[in-house]
Order: C-alpha cells, then structure tokens, then sequence
C-alpha cells in the first residue's frame, strides 16, 4: 500500500501542474509573466457535459491566457468569460472537436486582467450550458 501511495505522488503532480504554468504547452511556451489556465471541455458518458476545473482564480492586472482543451473529438464547443473584458464584451474561444486553442487578445498571446470580479464562464453552443458546460463556482479576479 506504501508503494501505491508514494507512486501516485508523481501523477498528482501532473495533474495539478496542468492547470495553471508559465511552462510549454500545446500552445507553447507562454511569454515571461503570462500564466497558462488550462481547461477541458467534453461530455460524460451519461450525456452530461463538463467544464474543468470547477473555478479558476487569478490577480487584477496579471497577464493570462486560457488553453481550452475539447475532448470532445467531433462536437463543437465555446468558452466563454462573459463580461471579463468590461461593457459586456466576453472573452470567447471556439473549440473544434479534439482541438485545443489559446488566448489572444487585441493582437497579444494573452489578455490582462483589468477589472476585479467574478465572472460567470460558460459554453454558449446551445444546450452545453445546461447539461452542465459551465464552471460552477467561475472564474475570479482579485
């Protein structure tokens, strides 16, 4: 039981590690000072949909981009940061089915936090949301 404990330490890393860096991803190597938000879009096995991780939070003023993964290989989702960008504008990533995309914003590889918040993040492809395609508890700007 030992041996179990300490070899899923390295896998806890991983996993942990994915979701939020500065390091390489499958969008590359983020800019000095960007931090990486990693999130996954798909679909249960029961039909029921995911967002994850649950909520993610970040600073005012930090420079971040979202890596949003479909899982998904053939169904099309959004992610959306509804309101982040101020005057109702949302930051939105389309998502082609088993594609991963990232951030850009007015030309830049991430978007700078200027408002302090919590933001609702949803999938606005019709029906997503409501079979559960939303990050419960959102994401935080403080």
């Amino acid at each position: 039981m030992r041996w179990f404990a300490f070899a899923a330490l390295p896998l806890l890393a991983v996993v942990f590690a994915g979701c939020e860096s500065n390091e390489g991803s499958a969008c590359g190597e983020a800019e000095a000072g960007v931090t990486t938000l990693t999130v996954h879009l798909g679909t249960n096995a029961d039909g029921s949909m995911y967002m994850t991780p649950s909520g993610l939070q970040a600073a005012q003023g930090a420079k971040v981009r979202f890596q949003v993964v479909n899982d998904d290989a053939k169904v099309f989702h959004d992610f959306a940061v509804l309101n982040l960008l101020g005057d109702g504008k949302n930051l939105e990533h389309e998502v082609d089915g088993g594609a991963t995309v990232c951030t850009t914003h007015e030309g830049k590889p991430y978007v700078v936090l200027d408002k302090r918040g919590s933001f609702t993040v949803v999938c606005e492809v019709s029906g997503h949301k409501e079979l559960g395609m939303k990050m419960k508890d959102g994401f935080k700007v403080v």
